[in-house]
């Protein structure tokens, strides 16, 4: 099993998949192609993925209620890690839908996620950590306030609300929006906070 996300050091993994269209356009900030191209491929693996597992679906926030800066959402997933790590790391709950803003729901950002192995499997499966990483893609869609993430149980691509909503989705409504999108850990102790801040300083990173 190799189910983790690239590291800063390494890039992004090289593109093997037969199935991605050549005209895939490789950087140093993510792989890019056509977004119905892409959608066609998501639809092939979605069928059928979430068979004999449980379909959750989680409302949440991206900051407390009320505020004019929070960000709505919703995610589709069959993992229970899933659903118990976004319980601690976001605002859960059906409140969620009373802070919509339109009516027509347009400032949701959706997220569909599965690990990509319906049961009962046909070939043998981590049972405590279910994953398909021959076929994973996590795909983002700006202009349509989408994240579809399929075949990966690991948090940065399973937990929406971390890295591909908080930087990367983030960072397009940021750009819209006219605010700064940042991922970084904010903790209620002032000297944690503190000597992380300068920790990223003389390190020269911008997350800790």
């Amino acid at each position: 099993m190799n189910d983790i996300i690239s590291m800063p050091s390494t890039g992004f993994p090289p593109i093997t998949d037969p199935n991605i269209p050549k005209n895939l356009k490789q950087t140093p900030l993510g792989n890019w192609m056509d977004t119905d191209e892409m959608l066609e491929i998501l639809e092939k693996r979605f069928d059928g993925c979430m068979r004999g597992r449980t379909l959750y679906i989680i409302p949440y926030m991206m900051g407390p209620y009320s505020s004019p800066y929070s960000k709505i959402a919703v995610e589709l997933t069959d993992s229970p890690y899933v659903v118990v790590s976004m319980r601690i790391m976001t605002r859960m709950s059906s409140n969620v839908f009373q802070e919509l803003k339109t009516s027509d729901g347009s400032d949701v950002v959706k997220c569909l996620h599965s690990v990509g192995v319906p049961l009962p499997a046909d070939k043998p499966i981590n049972s405590k950590w279910p994953c398909n990483p021959e076929k994973t893609l996590i795909t983002h869609f700006p202009e349509r306030n989408e994240i579809i993430s399929f075949g990966s149980g690991y948090g940065g691509n399973s937990l929406c609300g971390k890295k591909c909503l908080a930087l990367r989705i983030g960072s397009s409504l940021a750009k819209r929006e006219g605010w700064l999108a940042e991922h970084m850990l904010v903790s209620d102790r002032k000297f944690f906070v503190l000597n992380n801040i300068f920790y990223s300083l003389d390190n020269g990173c911008n997350e800790s």
